[in-house]
């Protein structure tokens, strides 16, 4: 009888090897929330980076389009040229590093063979950004002016100078035209060193030839010519 009843009991249960503590439980809820956390902040923070790229893009392009200059390179001279829809008139914004004044130059009237002509006239550009507009026209008396206008914060200023008649006597005559430097078409920004003479235009007219003849471009002709070169401070004479 008691044999029969020891065979009837029930094998003793083997110990789970999956217990754990409720310590242990906590740690791992927590260390599962902090990876959840991580995860949940990366992609935040990629979702960031990838709208803040794609906005920058967008701010860039939109500077492009309105001819804004890049200014990063804070070591060199930036030029951009801008739309005016006028005769004789041509507009760039420029950007001047410090320790690189410029002289403005312009010369209108008789231009030599592939080269900067000699002129006194001219207009310091001190360091910052401006935009600068150039152009020649008649006043209200019928006498040619040369106009330079400088605007810097909204601080407009203009120079303004006679030019006699027979310098302008080509405007009126025909010729083939040819107008190269920094122009609209030019899309993209300019950047030079400021160290060297930089034509910002030149406006050609060779008096004699047909309008859309094919002419020599290195040869003299008649003209405007701005261009810009470095400001060279007078050195201090050594005493004797």
């Amino acid at each position: 009888m008691e044999a029969h009843q020891h065979a009837a009991e029930a094998p003793p249960q083997k110990k789970s090897r999956l217990r754990f503590s409720l310590g242990t439980m906590f740690v791992g809820l927590i260390v599962l929330a902090l990876v959840a956390s991580n995860l949940f902040t990366s992609w935040h923070l990629y979702h960031a980076q990838q709208t803040t790229r794609v906005q920058q893009m967008e701010i860039a392009m939109l500077r492009r389009e309105l001819r804004f200059l890049d200014t990063s390179d804070q070591e060199n001279v930036h030029i951009i040229a801008l739309e005016t829809h006028q005769e004789l008139t041509w507009k760039w914004r420029i950007f001047i590093p410090q320790g690189k004044t410029q002289a403005l130059k312009s010369v209108v009237g008789e231009l030599p063979q592939g080269d900067f002509p000699e002129t006194s006239r001219l207009m310091w550009l001190h360091p910052g950004e401006r935009e600068l507009t150039c152009y020649v026209s008649r006043s209200a008396n019928g006498e040619w002016m040369q106009t330079i206008r400088t605007e810097v914060d909204g601080m407009v200023s203009d120079s303004r100078s006679k030019i006699p008649d027979e310098q302008m006597a080509w405007v009126t005559q025909q010729g083939a035209t040819h107008t190269s430097g920094v122009l609209p078409v030019t899309k993209h920004q300019q950047t030079i060193s400021g160290t060297d003479k930089f034509g910002l235009i030149w406006y050609r007219r060779y008096v004699g030839t047909k309008p859309n003849q094919r002419v020599d471009t290195t040869q003299p002709s008649e003209g405007i010519v701005f261009w810009l070169e470095p400001f060279e401070e007078a050195s201090p004479r050594k005493a004797e």
